[in-house]
């Protein structure tokens, strides 16, 4: 049986696109200042420029589609608000209501979502915790003091615990590798240095190779010792 030129690129272009991955990104917002915004995806590493993708809010919806050629961690800016999320194959969904914020319908984001909410929850708590005792100087009323001060140290350990355990079933993916470097941003931050403290290095430890290689977090490791070179830490 003989066929055509035409017939063969045909069948050609529907191989590609069968084989091609895409990622969809469906989004509502009910803030209304956002009709006629742009948003934008970016690397969640990286600054907003450049970009991933883009698109304009219209009536409160918004849709993103593209070929995706790995999974990765990413955040939709839309005004001064920025989702996390994960791109991968599949629909996701974005809720977008005053400050809630809910991401679903790919397994990444619903395990990277189901985490989110557990932590928000416990800082929800810390920092109710954190305001109680701010008004207990104001007036001078230290009376719960003591055990209001235990209490977010109880809080702040399983925030701890439940962040260092996400990263750890997370080993194998994009989500772990992610989080791990939030966690080391965050803590150098704090330092005023690149550093990756003992529950880091604790971590990065335990880690199996897939993630000790990744080229991000090889390159933050250089930095750490760089940093402490620079301090006089020879032998980080």
């Amino acid at each position: 049986m003989k066929y055509s030129i035409y017939t063969i690129l045909i069948f050609a272009v529907l191989v590609v696109s069968c084989s091609e991955q895409q990622y969809f990104v469906k989004g509502k917002s009910t803030q209304s200042t956002l009709d006629g915004e742009y948003a934008y995806m970016a690397p969640m590493t990286a600054n907003l420029i450049p970009y991933i993708d883009s698109c304009r809010v219209v009536h409160g919806q918004f849709e993103m589609t593209g070929p995706l050629d790995s999974i990765q961690c990413v955040t939709i800016y839309m005004g001064s608000t920025g989702i996390p999320m994960v791109l991968e194959t599949g629909e996701v969904s974005i809720n977008f209501q005053n400050s809630n914020i809910r991401v679903s319908g790919t397994p990444l984001n619903d395990r990277f979502y189901t985490f989110l909410n557990t932590r928000d929850s416990l800082i929800f708590i810390q920092k109710e915790l954190y305001d109680r005792i701010s008004a207990m100087s104001v007036y001078s009323t230290f009376r719960n003091y003591d055990s209001d001060a235990a209490a977010i140290r109880t809080v702040t350990s399983q925030i701890d615990s439940l962040e260092c355990a996400f990263v750890e079933e997370n080993y194998d993916n994009v989500l772990g590798v992610s989080w791990f470097l939030r966690m080391c941003d965050e803590a150098s931050s704090s330092a005023g240095f690149f550093c990756m403290p003992e529950k880091l290095q604790k971590i990065y430890n335990s880690a199996p190779p897939v993630f000790k290689q990744n080229h991000e977090i090889l390159n933050f490791r250089e930095m750490c010792k760089g940093a402490a070179y620079n301090r006089g830490y020879y032998n980080y």
